[in-house]
């Protein structure tokens, strides 16, 4: 029989054939790299948009009947929580955010802090404030009815925690926070400037 190709061209031309599909390989395996990370920072921005948004709309009733908006505090810091009585971490987090609000005055950091219990909502957040010593100038605790402003923030679960500067997303923590840790605290110094 006669052979039409060397044997070492059949050869070459596998590893040719082998290096062009690898290197096809890697080139799309970039591109995907590049394309989910281009999505993550889609994603982030989105979400920052969404809780900016979120903060020049959202109006409440806090746990004394008084009708307030995010807009209202003229503070140059506003740190948004999210919380509920049942959360363990939510819980664990509350001394320290406590211990935060008492090292800054109303006029440059507002904590406001939305419950979102369901079953006795006023009688389980009565008790967390008489717990940890809780009063109107350590924050704006929020009871959340069926939450609704939980859902327009689109948290999905707690504790969350959003630091607005001037509006303006500047950290947000999926997860319990020490509000006493000194990087925190630092920061919070840094963005009164």
């Amino acid at each position: 029989m006669k052979q039409y190709f060397p044997k070492k061209f059949g050869q070459l031309l596998f590893v040719f054939v082998a290096f062009f599909l690898g290197s096809l390989t890697f080139h799309f395996g970039v591109q995907v790299l590049q394309a989910e990370t281009k999505k993550e920072k889609v994603s982030a921005k989105s979400t920052a948009e969404l809780y900016e948004e979120q903060f020049q709309k959202t109006s409440f009733e806090n746990i004394d009947k008084l009708k307030r908006k995010l807009t209202d505090f003229k503070s140059p810091i506003v740190i948004v929580n999210f919380w509920a009585t049942w959360c363990i971490p939510c819980m664990e987090e509350l001394p320290s955010m406590v211990k935060l609000s008492q090292k800054f005055s109303r006029n440059e950091l507002t904590i406001v802090a939305f419950n979102s219990d369901e079953a006795d909502q006023f009688k389980n957040i009565q008790k967390t404030i008489k717990r940890f010593g809780i009063n109107k100038d350590h924050m704006e605790i929020v009871p959340d009815i069926n939450a609704s402003i939980t859902d327009r923030f689109n948290i999905s679960a707690i504790p969350v925690t959003i630091i607005f500067q001037h509006g303006k997303v500047v950290q947000v923590n999926n997860g319990p926070v020490d509000f006493n840790a000194e990087e925190l605290n630092l920061k919070i110094k840094k963005w009164l400037k």
